[in-house]
This record gives structure tokens, C-alpha cells and sequence, in this order.
């Protein structure tokens, strides 16, 4: 892929776009759940990016490589905007949560499959679980405001049923932090990227989403799954390489450059496939003029063994299964134990005092309880029964497991 950015490409400001053209709309058709996915992603990349660049910004010396940052940062901008317009029909808050916990959850399955073994793919398995819970108690909580099942907004291609409960998530800043990774592999450079980002966004969305809520169940909800999405993203995000502000900002270009290859290959959807095809294009200029910098201040660029593996998002049903047989270990530092194992007073025993008071009050048992009530068992949407034999009994909300 490296050997594209020698071709002819654009100018860097063939990346702007008239602000008639960004306030357009577009609806999705219902079936796309995973072209709303790849929306959700790049967009979240693209977010990823600009945080990223205003934090780097300060730390470069040069005022002609910060001008030139400034102008990748507007462009990127203007990315974001591009994709911004894509709705699926009847998309409101609480259907877009669903959206970003499914993202989360494929993007992980997806990447831990394409991993050696080793901390990262570690990671991945024991976030996994997590996100699938999040989208069972959103769906849940859709069930019971809306009388509506997300199965068919999904178009059945995840499964919607207990992991790791949501109370369990609650963990000690101290334990979410992993050893950085040292490694030439670019997926393993990459992949905490792409996940970060969509946690990033998770966590950003879950909490405007509770401001906005008119419902108190429902905003209580958002705002746990934003707490939790922070403790997720500082995990995924600590085991990134250790580098220079030039290493970190061509990473993120090349990780750009990455997503939009491997989007537009998979988009069944023609414009969306041509959207991605064009960002491509911008992101190899974004790419080669961040080589110019670093070769401008006599630094190369990061070396990679090969080239990565085209990410491909789609169904895993068969390995999220197996990999929920981990929902009752929780993190200790940086190694992840049954919670069993845990000594007396342990930072997560402590912390779940202080931040889980009252077991039965937290939002994501509550929206579960008032479904149980309601319909006298929960939604859930499963092509077998669930991996975990205690999951199985429909009519209660197993909480104590993982804590």
C-alpha cells in the first residue's frame, strides 16, 4: 500500500469542500447496518484525527510545519463533514448507540482475528464481551420506550444477548492501563487507532446523548456508558508505541489511508464506495506531505514489516460466542485475573464501593429490570443458546458476574 503514495496525487486543498455541498442529506437504506458502521468509523477516525493534531500542534517547532498542520487539520474537517449527512431511516439517539456499541463490537472481533497473539489481541477479547452487553441493554431499553426490536435495524447480523454486565465495567483508573506495545507490525500500530477512535466517539456521543435525553432512565444509561467507554479507550489507547509527534501524526495518516482502502473495497453501496475512494486519494497527500516534514527535520518515517491486512467488516458471530467465556475475569494492573483471584481490598473491590453504592439503582440492571417487568423476560436476539449456562434464565438480570 506504501508503494501508492508515489503517484500522482491531488493538491492538499482539492480537499475543501463548499459549505453548500457539506449542509446536504442523505438517507441510508434500512438493510445497511454495516454501511452505517463504516460511516460511523471513518467518521470517528476522522474526529480521532483532529483531536489528535490540536494536541500535536503545540509540540511542533517549525511555524511552517504547524501552518501546514493547521491546513491537514481543516482538511480533515471538512472529512469529517462529508460523512457526516448518512442517516439510517428513524435514527435517533438511542438507535444510534446501538450503532456505535455494534461498531465497536465487530471492529474488535474483526481485528483480534487478524492479531498474533500477545497483549493487544488480549485486550480485544476482554473488551469484547463489553460491547455486546452495551448493545443488549440498549436494545433492551429500545424494547421498552419504543416497542421495537433491534434485530431488524441490525438486519440480524449480530447477536443481541448478555456479556460481561455493564456494573462490571466499572474498574480502577489504575487497571485500565497496559504496557505500550514495541513493534514494526503495522496492524498492531494501527489497530489501537481505530478502536480509540470509535471508543473515543462512543464516550463523546453517550454523553451528549444523556444531556439531550427526556427520559431519566435513559439519560442515566448514556452517561454510564460514557464513563465506561473512557476506562475502554484509556486501555486501548495506553498500548500504543511510544513516538515522536512526526511518527504519531504519519501514523494516523497512514491508518487514514488504511481505513478508506479497506472501506471502499467492501461498500456495496456505489456513492458511499465512490466517497471512500476519494478520501483515499486526499489521505495519500496527507501522507506524502507528512513524509516532507519529517524528511525536513531529517527523520524517516516508521518502518513497517508488510502491509496490513485489508479490514473487512462483517458478521462474527461464531467467534464472539467463543470468546465470551472470559465475562467473569476483570484487569488488575496489567494482567487480567477471574475476579475470584482478587485479593481482599483490591482496586476494583474499592472502587466498585464507591462508584456502584446501590447495585440494584444503576441504570444499565434498571433498564433490564423494567423490560423483565414488562414483558417478564429480556429481548435478546440469538442463533443458539447463549455460550454461558447461567445466561440462559431470560427472566433475571445476572449482575453479580465479573464483580
Amino acid at each position: 500500500m506504501m508503494q501508492e503514495i508515489n503517484g500522482i496525487l491531488p493538491t492538499l486543498e482539492q480537499g475543501l469542500s463548499s459549505l453548500e455541498k457539506l449542509g446536504a442529506s442523505c438517507l441510508l437504506p434500512a438493510e445497511s447496518p454495516y454501511s452505517r458502521a463504516r460511516l460511523l468509523l471513518a467518521s470517528a477516525m476522522e474526529k480521532f484525527s483532529l483531536d489528535e493534531m490540536g494536541h500535536l500542534i503545540p509540540r511542533i517547532p517549525a511555524q511552517d510545519n504547524r501552518r501546514a498542520l493547521s491546513l491537514l487539520r481543516r482538511l480533515e474537517s471538512h472529512q469529517q463533514a462529508r460523512l457526516s449527512p448518512y442517516r439510517l431511516p428513524g435514527e435517533n439517539d438511542l438507535r444510534h448507540g446501538i450503532l456505535l456499541s455494534m461498531m465497536a463490537m465487530e471492529l474488535s472481533a474483526v481485528l483480534a482475528q487478524y492479531l498474533k497473539e500477545g497483549s493487544l489481541r488480549q485486550a480485544l477479547h476482554f473488551l469484547l464481551p463489553e460491547f455486546l452487553d452495551e448493545t443488549y441493554r440498549l436494545a433492551n431499553f429500545l424494547l421498552f420506550k419504543e416497542d421495537d426490536t433491534a434485530q431488524d435495524m441490525l438486519a440480524g447480523y449480530s447477536e443481541i444477548m448478555p456479556g460481561r454486565p455493564l456494573i462490571a465495567c466499572h474498574r480502577h483508573p489504575h487497571d485500565e492501563i497496559c504496557h505500550p506495545l514495541s513493534t514494526d507490525d503495522p496492524l498492531e500500530n494501527i489497530t489501537p487507532l481505530l478502536l480509540g477512535a470509535a471508543l473515543g466517539v462512543k464516550k463523546d456521543f453517550s454523553l451528549q446523548a444523556a444531556c439531550r435525553a427526556d427520559d431519566d432512565l435513559l439519560r442515566a444509561l448514556f452517561l454510564e456508558i460514557s464513563l465506561i467507554a473512557e476506562g475502554q479507550q484509556t486501555r486501548i489507547l495506553s498500548l500504543l508505541p511510544q513516538r515522536t509527534p512526526y511518527a504519531a501524526l504519519y501514523l494516523i495518516q497512514f491508518t487514514e489511508m488504511y481505513l478508506y482502502d479497506s472501506l471502499s473495497k467492501d461498500e456495496e453501496n456505489p456513492g458511499l464506495r465512490q466517497l471512500y475512494l476519494s478520501e483515499k486519494e486526499l489521505e495519500k497527500a496527507h501522507l506524502k506531505k507528512v513524509i516532507r516534514m519529517m524528511e525536513d527535520e531529517g527523520e524517516a518515517p516508521p518502518f513497517f514489516s508488510s502491509d496490513p491486512d485489508r479490514l473487512r467488516l462483517g458478521p462474527n458471530k461464531g467467534y464472539i460466542r467463543d470468546v465470551l467465556q472470559n465475562v467473569g475475569v476483570t484487569a488488575r494492573r496489567e494482567e487480567y485475573v477471574p475476579v475470584g483471584a482478587l485479593p481482599e481490598g483490591a482496586d476494583f473491590f474499592r472502587y466498585q464501593q464507591r462508584v456502584c453504592t446501590h447495585p440494584q439503582e444503576i441504570a444499565s440492571h434498571l433498564c433490564i429490570a423494567r423490560v423483565l417487568e414488562k414483558f417478564g423476560m429480556d429481548y435478546r436476539f440469538e442463533i443458539a443458546p447463549h455460550p454461558i449456562e447461567l445466561f440462559r434464565n431470560r427472566s433475571c438480570d445476572h449482575q453479580e458476574i465479573g464483580r
